[in-house]
């Protein structure tokens, strides 16, 4: 954009580890945050870092991170994804590992809208928020939800607290 735009970044991190009927659970330690949003001039997309950290005592192979853009006075997000680079870790991420990643989401026509028209003062916000986990052989820890469906049924022996 030509026009300068204001950017609140938010960095979200849940806490998780894993049980197979507890389909919320993520291993504690674990973090997602985002740096560098930088929205395209054409609008119809973003484009920012993705940083995962892992400080559990496992070694993972993927995570769901739900990805939601939202802008202060609107009622509703302007776009919601789900990084598809983070769903499978290349190399794993080892405990005590961090990992960053150049990561897009997609704004819809008329989100792309809402922002060009309030190019001078809008203030966007991108959340990151860590939906599930998988170990290194992509079992899902604590049965969590793959919405790829590319991850093992089998859930993982990691357990939840």
């Amino acid at each position: 954009m030509s026009k300068k735009t204001t950017i609140s970044l938010f960095s979200a991190s849940l806490l998780m580890v894993a049980s197979q009927v507890d389909a919320s659970c993520t291993p504690d330690g674990l973090a997602a945050e985002i740096s560098d949003l930088t929205v395209h001039p054409d609008g119809q997309f973003a484009e920012f870092r993705l940083i995962i950290n892992n400080q559990t005592a496992h070694d993972l192979g993927g995570a769901i991170i739900e990805l939601t853009l939202t802008a202060k006075g609107r009622p509703s997000p302007l776009a919601e994804s789900v990084s598809q680079l983070a769903h499978t870790l290349e190399g794993g991420l080892l405990a005590g590992e961090t990992t960053s990643m150049r990561e897009v989401i997609s704004i819809s026509e008329h989100a792309a809208g809402i922002i060009a028209a309030q190019v001078d003062e809008i203030e966007l916000q991108l959340d990151a928020s860590i939906s599930a986990a998988a170990d290194v052989a992509l079992h899902p820890i604590g049965g969590g939800i793959d919405p790829f469906q590319l991850w093992s049924t089998e859930a993982s022996p990691l357990r939840c607290r």
